[in-house]
């Protein structure tokens, strides 16, 4: 995943989450991980949430997310 791919705002919200879900799915997330996240994504109301949630998904996999922060701690991504 980079952060070219992650322009997912001014998409529709179904459009949105599939393009999310396809990133996801082509990334070395664990299964669990990864069925969490598809979950999130699924379950967003907005485009800009979907985006939200891809670049949570990207700074915490290269090591720059928010140390302890409740999304972190809800995904065990620390």
């Amino acid at each position: 995943m980079n952060a070219d791919q992650l322009h997912l705002e001014t998409l529709p919200l179904d459009q949105a989450q599939a393009q999310a879900i396809e990133i996801l799915k082509g990334t070395k997330t664990k299964p669990a991980k990864l069925n969490n996240l598809i979950r999130d994504v699924e379950r967003a109301k907005s485009s800009k949430e979907v985006q939200r949630i891809m670049w949570n998904t990207l700074l915490a996999g290269t090591g720059f997310g928010t140390v302890d922060s409740p999304w972190q701690k809800f995904h065990k991504m620390t």
